[in-house]
């Protein structure tokens, strides 16, 4: 490569640097009139420069959202001081640890909350349990099937 190209390439690189900080805001007054003096010699840069000045500014977008980062580092000291108090290493172990703990809570709770509705339900009907049912379950066993048939046939 010919140092004349060398140089072109390097005033190109430097140009785009110069239009990255201007569409972020970095420059004076002067430094933006200087770059528009030096792009007139790049007309695509040129463009390229309109064209980035000409993108609507999303800063207002992110205005509503103010996270310090101390609310993030008051977040992570208690989450590590949290896997101090159970013992844990790193987090890949207190996110297994805390997934099993919670889990069980969960079907725990949901077994409760069936069991629930199934003796609050109405059990009056044919084919449905009734509560001693469940408790005492009915072996069925042949003796007791056949002293209750021998009653039956006697009354």
């Amino acid at each position: 490569m010919k140092l004349y190209d060398m140089n072109e390439q390097n005033e190109r690189k430097k140009l785009e640097l110069m239009i990255n900080r201007a569409a972020d805001g970095e420059l004076t007054e002067q430094e933006i009139s200087t770059l528009n003096q030096q792009l007139q010699g790049y007309p695509d840069l040129l463009e390229n420069y309109h064209d980035i000045l000409a993108l609507p500014d999303l800063k207002s977008a992110y205005d509503r959202i103010n996270i310090h980062p101390s609310d993030y580092q008051t977040k992570i000291d208690r989450l590590i001081s949290r896997m101090e108090e159970d013992g844990l290493k790193n987090f890949a172990e207190a996110s297994i640890f805390w997934f099993k703990r919670y889990a069980f809570a969960a079907s725990v709770a949901a077994l409760a909350l069936v069991s629930g509705f199934y003796l609050i339900t109405d059990n009056t009907g044919d084919n449905e349990m009734a509560v001693e049912q469940l408790l005492y379950p009915d072996d069925g066993g042949d003796a007791e099937t056949y002293v209750l048939y021998l009653n039956e046939y006697f009354d």
